[in-house]
């Protein structure tokens, strides 16, 4: 492909999020489930011919540095609900389902 063309085809950061939120359909809720993670990140490949996405790194502990004015009270918020469920469940009250979990998507 020569420059002109690679230009044609980038992408502002903007139509890229809209893309992936729109395109994920609940893959981050997949990843959740088979890796058992409430709070994680993940890297995508997006092919440039379809637009397919494929998941090539899932982060454990993630950077939430593009998140900065947001993950203080992100975390906060889920550090708050993990207590609540977790004092409903040692006190027998509850069945801790009902957790809010936050997942980030880092763009580069």
């Amino acid at each position: 492909m020569d420059p002109p063309d690679m230009v044609k085809n980038v992408m502002s950061r903007e139509s890229i999020t809209k893309m992936l939120v729109a395109g994920m359909g609940g893959s981050e809720n997949k990843l959740r489930e088979i890796f058992k993670l409430d709070l994680f990140g993940f890297d995508l490949l997006v092919t440039s011919e379809k637009r397919e996405m494929v998941v090539v790194d899932v982060n454990y502990f993630p950077s939430y540095k593009e998140m900065s004015e947001y993950w203080p009270k992100l975390l906060a918020e889920y550090l708050v609900e993990m207590h609540l469920v977790r004092t409903k469940l040692s006190a027998g009250t509850g069945t801790g389902t009902g957790a809010t979990t936050t997942t980030t998507t880092t763009i580069a």
